[in-house]
């Protein structure tokens, strides 16, 4: 059980730069992500990768998930023959790969030219491709920590064409996916086996979209008639037809998934992530706040489940509506007025306080969580987290005010001040300086109390419910 403890209650300053410089606390994978693939906008003179790049790296994420493909961003341009000199040669690529994230998921050669047959040629170019790709990727980021997934998009709508569910594949049609699937994860062990790298890590993975047609209907499905016949390292799930699902169904449609997927040397734990799962704000009503409490019960679904990662679709949206003049739909996290949602601070607080949780766990146990003790810390924060996210409040001394689960949230201007929080009957329960431009974390029991920011010769008093 994990322990929990309340000492006195003071400003974590202390905690807080612990947290920003313990490396096993920013190595720390806090599972929850999302990706940047085909944005439909910008606000920014720089390309629509690297804009949207930062946008997540800011937010407090170091995962990062992108197509490997020119065309899916606005104002990346260029022609190259493979995947290798993409990631190696295009600067936008390169600036992206070379950021401080820690874990990369990659669409890369995501096509069906198998589907009628897999020829020779077909197979030995993919091959070399991903060969290539991963002997780069270990060479380039060698003793970098950063860890790499090579995989594709939505592998049930390369089987079934032109996105027909009725559509029974052949037996043949499977097992040339198959061969396709393990023709590109041979090519990455091949590489890995040469060795000659350390602290950085290449693993390949198939991904499933279809799988509760497989699972409770008995349809021919990639989880059934492809993935028991390949050697993957992982499966991505992109997981729209499950997200609904109570907890109780939920883990039933990814125990099935894990149940097809054969065993691999050399990994442990489960091998299923969250490739894609989101609720439009379109599908919750045009209802911002609705939007972040239905995304934010399919995270603490899969999280509990104890998927290793989930990540949501997406950071600016990528689909407009043909019947609507092209009104987008809203899979965002900052939308196209350049507006961070409240979905976005749902981001961004659980990154804040996750780390805190760790650092936390680490002081304490002189080690660090377990996944399954991370997953129910972050699957009990995600549930009790409210509905409706209070946006940080400006006053008239230049300090952002904004309340989290036992946190009280400051983000200060640029000039210095004084900062104390009683509880309503007059007691001081902390007290310290706020610098210019610091962000400030004071953590606290449930309860409500009066904050007291002086500055400027101007005083505030604000109630904060906790």
């Amino acid at each position: 059980m994990i322990k929990t403890f309340f000492t006195i209650v003071f400003c974590l300053v202390s905690l807080i730069i612990a947290a920003q410089t313990d490396a096993d606390i920013e190595n720390y994978n806090y599972v929850l992500g999302t990706q940047t693939i085909g944005p439909k906008y910008k606000f920014s003179t720089e390309d629509a990768l690297l804009e949207t790049a930062k946008a997540i790296y800011d937010m407090g994420s170091k995962s990062l998930k992108i197509s490997l493909s020119v065309s899916s961003y606005t104002g990346v341009s260029g022609s190259y023959s493979t995947l290798t000199s993409l990631v190696r040669d295009n600067a936008s690529f390169r600036q992206a790969i070379d950021m401080p994230f820690r874990n990369y998921f990659f669409w890369a050669r995501s096509h069906a030219n198998w589907a009628d047959g897999y020829s020779e040629s077909e197979r030995i170019a993919d091959s070399t491709e991903l060969y290539q790709l991963t002997k780069y990727l270990l060479e380039q980021y060698n003793n970098t920590g950063k860890t790499f997934y090579l995989g594709h998009w939505e592998g049930d709508w390369y089987l079934l064409p032109n996105y027909d569910r009725n559509y029974v594949p052949s037996d043949e049609r499977c097992a040339n996916m198959a061969k396709w699937l393990r023709t590109r994860q041979n090519a990455i062990d091949k590489a890995k086996n040469e060795g000659g790298f350390n602290n950085v890590m290449v693993y390949g993975y198939a991904e499933v979209n279809q799988v509760v047609d497989a699972k409770f209907n008995g349809k021919k499905r990639v989880v059934n008639c492809v993935l028991p016949y390949t050697n993957v390292d992982f499966v991505s799930y992109s997981s729209y037809d499950a997200q609904w699902y109570d907890q109780t169904k939920y883990n039933s449609v990814l125990d099935y998934i894990e149940a097809n997927l054969p065993p691999k040397q050399g990994i442990s734990g489960k091998r299923v992530f969250i490739g894609e799962v989101g609720n439009s704000l379109e599908k919750s009503g045009w209802d911002i706040n609705k939007h972040e409490s239905d995304n934010r019960v399919f995270f603490k679904t899969a999280i509990a489940w104890g998927s290793p990662f989930v990540l949501y679709w997406e950071m600016y949206n990528n689909e407009l509506d043909a019947n609507n003049n092209n009104r987008h739909k809203g899979f965002w996290l900052i939308n196209d007025k350049n507006e961070k949602q409240p979905l976005y601070y749902t981001f961004k607080y659980f990154y804040e306080s996750a780390k805190k949780y760790v650092a936390n766990y680490k002081l304490i146990n002189k080690t660090l969580p377990n996944y399954m003790e991370y997953a129910t810390w972050a699957s009990n924060y995600l549930s009790a987290k409210p509905t409706s996210v209070n946006l940080p409040i400006q006053n008239n001394t230049g300090v952002k005010i904004g309340e989290n689960i036992q946190e009280i949230i400051l983000e200060n201007d640029n000039t210095s001040g004084q900062v104390a929080v009683y509880l309503t009957n007059g007691l001081l329960v902390s007290s310290c300086k706020l610098l210019p431009d610091e962000k400030k974390i004071i953590s606290l029991p449930t309860g409500i109390y009066i904050i007291h920011i002086q500055k400027n010769n101007s005083t505030i008093t604000h109630k904060i419910i906790l």
